[in-house]
């Protein structure tokens, strides 16, 4: 049978009433079934779906866990293969489900509930089925402590876990005390759930993976209270301790030493677990995750809130071998366990490696060895930045951001040939704006606080990168209807002498740089109309003329505005006008730099990106970015790694492609020198960051502008190699409709296709 034509004959579940009148907190629920599989079954499948995450279990072995984030009105099913999993005869089905962390910005809470159908294939065709409904049992797992402390604010709830007070064998055994029949939410199509959407990119592959231990020592054996934050004690307390060097190293016995940190290479998605063995009197096993490692091991804290802490716990206590896994995979580079409690223990680490399961990735080779290792480490941190969407980094948020996302999405597509990913994303970004068209800045999430209009704008840029690049309409004309409201929107808030002015309810953002964010801002009016004409792009590969319409009115509006920016002596596009307007609201929510360059980059990029002012002016303003790029790094060509392809593109075209290449091996060159395995957020000089994906667009850059690689930026034919920035290389990518080869030797291009 077909994985997505599975029968729909499970209800929406869940504990009781309360749990779902209360979806936020408490602990997660447990559930079970028990499912008769006759003997000659020859297939079997299971489709799960759950609110917010789950972890499935069959036989007592994990299957699975899930599902990927979604909106819940087009809720994402996973679809898992069980057919080694079962045998002839009772097979125990069971499933914890986590409830939301509470954040509305970072999570689409609704309520808490659990949908299974499962279906087993006959020899002789028929088909045997299994639905969640009042038959299942469930129980609160009260075997994890409640409490409201969180790892980091988007990423799930600490998990401490106590072997004494889970049911023995629940997974397997017949449900006893404390169980009660699951109490039925509705039948498919219950609010919110009112749609179902098949998987439609693959399962997260977990890998098991072993670390290195780097450092041994000692701490404070008082096991206190989870509800102090272990994380932030631990980080308060006297830790002696020293470098230790044992590669592959995963086991370890805790006695004179309490404190062990192990090194994943990387900041990445964990899956952290441990086997215990020998467990003497009373002991917690800590488990501490940390981006950095300096003179002592520490926890993260997250954005700093008093409830954030990266630690999860285990209680041993009262058992002789002990097994334990996170449910929640952790975003962290370095492991630090330590052990509580007057007992001690052999544990040996049992870790997974979490990824999104990328094609096979493009051949990159270069003579230019600092931009082979720019792409290289941009491949790095795209597997970092990458698991059910794209994150701007696992550890600390693990969320999709649109404007990351989008970036990173394009540079995956260059260094690995990815589609799903980049599709699934821009059809959750567009799924987030609202019929009033305004837009969330992270997604699947409330509507909150979190509105960062101009992000969008680089969401239609997207769209349109998508559209042109893949020659595959389906995400036109999937977000269509979206762009038109964005698009709207933004019109709503034009002024009456034609400026755009974000409303005072959403953030201009625009990058980490020290820009204009006052009213009249060029950056904001260049970036709106260079998404109109994307929206035009767009709208064309759709069939949808008026939207079509709609957008080239916006930037024919627009454009010739932006020639009111450019000024003369400086020649260059000023970062602002003064109002003409004496009442402007504007939004007070994001900080402003309090000293704003009153000529920037993005501006004048943007500017010239939308085809502002004259030609002569456009050159001008492109000869101006180019004096700036050539300056030492500082406050006056400060941008974010995620503004790499678009601010620096138009140079190259313009005839200052060697000056832009050479700003990117300074500024990326200085993670490389540091030692850095990844891209941080912002370009620096430490060893240690959060794999922070929206570097990686410097690798859009590369495939684009110098290997020649993708459309132009109007899609109607390619580029050019340009040889004479690299004089030895070769790029080949496909994908799954496309192909796209370039070899050129000694300055002369071979290949070409």
């Amino acid at each position: 049978m077909p994985l997505n034509n599975l029968p729909s004959a499970g209800h929406w579940i869940t504990l009781d009433w309360q749990r779902d009148a209360r979806p936020v907190g408490g602990p997660p629920i447990a559930f079970r079934k028990d499912w008769i599989v006759p003997r000659d079954f020859t297939d079997a499948h299971i489709r799960i779906g759950g609110s917010y995450r789950y972890a499935l279990y069959v036989n007592g072995a994990i299957a699975g866990y899930g599902p990927a984030r979604s909106f819940p009105d087009a809720l994402s099913f996973d679809t898992w293969p069980l057919t080694r999993l079962l045998h002839a005869g009772a097979n125990q089905i069971a499933v914890l489900l986590l409830p939301y962390t509470g954040v509305t910005g970072y999570a689409p809470i609704s309520r808490l509930g659990l949908r299974v159908d499962a279906s087993a294939t006959l020899a002789d065709g028929s088909v045997e089925t299994l639905g969640s409904d009042h038959t299942w049992k469930a129980r609160a797992a009260d075997w994890y402590e409640e409490t409201p402390l969180l790892i980091s604010l988007p990423v799930g709830f600490q998990e401490h876990f106590d072997i004494a007070k889970e049911p023995t064998g629940w997974k397997v055994a017949p449900p006893g005390d404390g169980w009660r029949d699951a109490f039925v939410i509705g039948p498919v199509g219950t609010p919110p759930w009112r749609a179902e959407e098949a998987r439609t990119i693959p399962l997260m592959r977990e890998e098991p993976i072993t670390p290195s231990i780097v450092w041994r020592g000692r701490a404070p054996r008082e096991m206190t209270a989870v509800a102090m934050n272990l994380a932030r004690q631990f980080n308060a307390q006297v830790v002696e301790g020293a470098p230790f060097s044992e590669c592959g190293g995963a086991s370890i016995e805790m006695a004179d030493n309490n404190v062990y940190t192990f090194d994943f290479g990387r900041t990445r998605l964990i899956r952290p677990g441990l086997s215990a063995t020998s467990i003497q009197g009373e002991i917690r096993v800590e488990a501490y995750y940390s981006l950095d490692m300096d003179d002592r091991p520490k926890a993260n804290c997250g954005f700093g809130h008093a409830q954030e802490g990266a630690v999860d716990s285990v209680v041993l206590t009262g058992a002789e071998t002990a097994d334990w896994e996170a449910l929640t995979p952790r975003g962290f580079r370095f492991l630090t366990l330590r052990l509580s409690g007057s007992g001690r223990s052999k544990l040996t680490l049992r870790a997974k490696s979490v990824d999104y399961d990328f094609p096979r990735p493009a051949t990159f080779v270069c003579n230019d060895t600092t931009l082979q290792e720019i792409w290289n480490m941009s491949a790095t941190t795209l597997r970092s930045s990458a698991n059910d969407v794209y994150v701007d980094t696992c550890s600390r948020e693990n969320m999709l951001w649109t404007f990351d996302a989008c970036v990173q999405a394009k540079a995956a597509f260059y260094t690995f040939g990815e589609t799903a990913l980049w599709r699934r994303c821009l059809n959750l970004i567009g799924a987030g704006i609202d019929s009033g068209g305004r837009p969330r800045a992270i997604v699947p999430a409330e509507t909150s606080f979190m509105c960062l209009i101009d992000q969008a704008f680089m969401w239609i840029c997207s769209c349109r990168d998508y559209t042109v690049i893949t020659a595959n309409d389906d995400v036109a004309r999937h977000n269509a209807d979206a762009i038109g409201r964005l698009l709207a929107f933004a019109t709503e808030h034009i002024t009456t002498d034609g400026y755009f002015v974000p409303p005072s309810s959403t953030w201009h953002w625009i990058d980490w740089a020290p820009l204009e964010k006052r009213p009249y801002s060029l950056a904001v009016n260049a970036y709106l109309t260079v998404a109109a004409d994307a929206a035009a792009t767009v709208a064309e590969a759709a069939k949808m003329p008026a939207l079509r319409a709609q957008a080239e009115g916006l930037a024919n509006a627009l454009r010739p505005r932006l020639a009111e920016f450019f000024d003369n002596d400086a020649g260059c596009f000023r970062a602002r006008i003064e109002p003409q307007e004496s009442e402007i609201e504007h939004s007070l929510m994001m900080p402003r730099d309090p000293n704003p360059l009153s000529h920037d980059l993005h501006g004048n990029i943007l500017a010239c990106i939308a085809s502002g002012g004259d030609e002569a002016q456009r050159a001008s303003a492109l000869r101006f970015v180019a004096g700036r790029l050539r300056e030492p790094l500082g406050p006056g060509n400060a941008f974010g790694p995620g503004w790499t392809d678009t601010l620096l593109a138009p140079l190259f075209d313009a005839g200052y492609g060697q000056v832009a290449l050479d700003f990117v091996k300074k500024a990326y060159g200085q993670t490389i020198v540091a030692g850095a395995p990844t891209w941080g957020e912002g370009f620096g000089t430490s060893r240690y960051n959060t794999a922070h994906g929206w570097g990686a667009c410097v690798n859009s850059l590369i495939a684009e502008q110098i290997a020649g690689a993708g459309p132009t930026r109007d899609g109607r034919d390619r580029r050019t190699p340009r040889p004479e920035l690299a004089r030895e290389l070769e790029y080949r990518v496909e994908t799954g409709n496309a192909h796209f080869a370039v070899i050129f030797r000694n300055g002369r291009t071979e290949t070409s296709s």
